[in-house]
């Protein structure tokens, strides 16, 4: 490319794709490759060519052209060095590398030839463009604004949004290893740079630092458009994401692929649909959630979706619908607004699940709240129903109607039984459901819940466990046992009502493992002279405390009339009565509450007497009935050793059943009929007398 004399020096001109103009450096390679060697480049004035005497700078477009006669090898930007164009142009057949050198473009960028990106940054300084062929990036620093061409640019590092930048029209398509950088130091209006869900402006991860606050609609008005990232959302301290920025209505949700981590602000939607989907984990360390009353949707294809909050996080809604996987939570997690459950479950540890009175939608086998360790579900139960959807190794959901003062229960589930009630040590060898309920209440006493305790089935029971004779046991830790609280057997689950004392509950057929706390064997009230005489017998007692008998002149209003200490533990018949003095004229209504030791109560009648009747009586109430019935009979005839004959609709006998029956008023309930729901046929036969038939209904 030259000639030489001993006195004159001819350089020669290089064959360019581009029409140079004065000022414009172009590239020959002559003595390296590297970019920052002065000798490399070749200077135009406009009319002639002359070794640059300076590398490139910050007003020279830079011309890269081909291997040829006087090019020979193609630049570099060495490794730590940071150099400085203008325009950049590389021409069809050429190359630029970058290594991990840094490159300020103060103008356009053409990529005519060969781009290598390296672990190099290219900085754009003034608005620019990019065009030619496809390029990749590795860093792009952004201090202007930059059109990276339709579907040409793609960034496989970090883009970074310094103050005063924006890109222009067309976004750049980011890597699967890139970072989208926010480092403004102050507002930012979301724009190009991340506006779809797919393609071009969909970013891979996203970082907000530097104090950078994200006006995440930037319409000045409403925004609805739902908007992606395909892994990672951070926030570093100092810095926030508003999604709610300004006062326009905002209903575009944001979808993150993966993680999100906050040590900022970071506000959703101020309408519906301004939500924020999560692939991921959440982690927040310090800053503010400001959620709108929107949902946060733990929605990830796989794997472990852990919740991270020190001190706890709150969220008014939260779906939990992943299609394999949990929701684990490292930090207690409180929903105000409502639950949903779908798909997964959620893994509570030793933390715990706080809803307050927000509403469920779901909880099934697919999804509900594992209890695995001593971490709870936690909800207030006021009137209504309210279903727990809770397991551990299995879905065995509780079911909590509250009829006291209104209060908050906690519940969690055991996958054993154990002779202590704690779930640990020796388990259980009696007939037993395999589960215990831990259920408690936060302030102690107004309560009266009904609680349904549900299992499934064959694989959940052992030690010959019988549903048909299921009742539900409650652990005594006063008297270290457990107590037979009976219950009504339903599909899969035991039912009982009036529990106003919590603590571990299970499901169990045996009586040698939870024995009845008093088997009723009788209750009657008697006329004797001015007097009614209340008495009842036991035919075992197990735990029980005492005995209070009330009296009602309309059974609605009940008045305390005297409470009798009872045997505490029993497996003989006792028998008890005591005299309601002066009480005999009129009709009076009896009944009887039996207290455990450790306060739980039943109630059993009531019962009848009309000590000043002199009509003949026979009647059964209430009529139709459960399984009890309370007999009330007035009649002078009627007395002594009778015979109850129950009779079927076929008039077959199916029960009978002999009763000492004083003269005059009587009432007397029979506990537990043992016959299946129908109409039955009720008379009282003695040596000379019958009662006349009467109809009664077992539901």
């Amino acid at each position: 490319c030259s000639a030489s004399d001993a006195v004159v020096v001819n350089v020669s001109t290089p064959s360019s794709g581009t029409s140079p103009v004065n000022g414009d450096v172009i590239w020959r390679g002559a003595t390296s490759i590297d970019w920052a060697t002065p000798s490399n480049w070749y200077f135009y004035n406009g009319s002639s060519y002359s070794v640059a005497g300076v590398s490139p700078n910050s007003t020279t477009r830079t011309i890269i052209p081909s291997n040829q006669t006087c090019v020979t090898q193609q630049p570099s930007v060495a490794a730590g060095t940071t150099v400085n164009a203008k325009d950049v142009i590389i021409e069809s057949g050429a190359t630029l590398t970058m290594t991990t050198g840094t490159l300020n473009v103060n103008g356009n960028f053409t990529n005519n030839g060969t781009f290598v990106a390296g672990a190099g940054t290219v900085a754009f300084n003034i608005a620019a463009t990019v065009s030619g062929n496809a390029t990749t990036f590795n860093n792009v620093n952004l201090n202007n604004g930059v059109n990276f061409g339709n579907n040409l640019s793609t960034i496989n590092g970090i883009m970074t949004m310094n103050t005063g930048s924006w890109v222009n029209t067309n976004a750049p398509i980011y890597g699967t290893s890139s970072l989208l950088r926010y480092n403004t130091g102050g507002a930012y209006g979301r724009g190009f740079e991340w506006s779809t869900t797919s393609g071009a402006g969909y970013p891979n991860d996203v970082q907000v630092s530097n104090n950078t606050i994200i006006n995440y609609p930037n319409t000045g008005g409403a925004f609805s458009t739902n908007l992606a990232i395909r892994r990672d959302l951070t926030i570093d301290a100092g810095s926030n994401l508003y999604m709610d920025y300004g006062t326009g209505n905002a209903s575009g949700s944001l979808t993150v692929g993966r993680n999100v981590t906050s040590a900022g602000d970071l506000s959703l939607g101020n309408q519906i649909g301004g939500d924020i989907y999560v692939g991921g984990n959440w982690t927040r360390t310090t800053g503010n959630f400001y959620a709108n009353n929107r949902a946060v949707f733990f929605n990830g294809a796989t794997g472990a979706q852990t919740i991270t909050k020190s001190g706890g996080e709150t969220f008014p809604f939260m779906i939990v619908n992943k299609a394999s996987g949990n929701v684990v939570l490292a930090n207690n997690v409180t929903v105000s607004g409502g639950l949903t459950l779908t798909n997964g479950l959620v893994e509570v540890g030793t933390n715990n699940m706080v809803m307050g009175g927000a509403s469920l939608t779901g909880g099934s086998s697919a999804s509900y709240v594992k209890t695995e360790s001593t971490g709870v579900l936690s909800r207030n139960v006021a009137g209504t129903a309210t279903t727990f959807p809770v397991g551990n190794g299995t879905y065995n959901p509780a079911m909590v109607t509250n009829t006291g003062i209104a209060d908050i229960f906690t519940i969690r589930v055991i996958d054993n039984v154990t002779a202590n009630g704690t779930g640990v040590g020796a388990t259980t060898t009696e007939a037993v459901v395999n589960r215990t309920w831990m259920i408690d209440e936060a302030t102690a006493g107004g309560t009266n819940a009904t609680l349904r305790l549900f299992w499934n089935g064959a694989g959940e029971e052992i030690n010959a466990f019988s549903a048909a004779t299921a009742f539900m046991a409650h652990y005594v830790a006063a008297a270290s046992l457990w107590d037979n609280i009976g219950g009504t057997v339903g599909a899969d689950y035991v039912e009982t009502s009036n529990n106003t004392s919590f603590s571990p509950f299970t499901i169990s057929s045996s009586t040698t493992f939870a024995p009845l706390p008093v088997e009723l064997i009788s209750l009657g009230a008697q006329c004797s002279n001015e007097d009614v005489i209340v008495s009842w017998s036991t035919a075992s007692e197990h735990n029980s405390l005492n005995f209070i008998v009330e009296r009602s002149e309309n059974g609605l209003n009940w008045n305390e009339v005297q409470t009798v200490t009872a045997a505490v533990n029993s497996n003989t018949v006792r028998e008890y009565a005591i005299e309601d003095a002066g009480a005999a004229r009129g009709l009076k209504y009896y009944r009887l509450i039996q207290t455990d030791q450790d306060g739980a109560q039943k109630v059993y009648g009531p019962v009848m007497s009309n000590c000043g009747s002199d009509a003949d009586m026979f009647m059964s109430f209430p009529n139709p009935s459960d399984a009890d019935i309370t007999l009330v009979f007035n009649s002078k005839k009627i007395n002594g050793s009778t015979t109850l004959m129950v009779r079927d609709a076929h008039g077959r006998v199916v029960r009978s059943m002999s009763l000492e029956i004083q003269p005059g008023t009587d009432s007397m309930l029979i506990p537990d009929m043992e016959l299946t729901p129908g109409v039955y046929y009720l008379q009282l036969e003695g040596e000379s007398f019958k009662t006349p038939v009467i109809k009664h209904s077992l539901r």
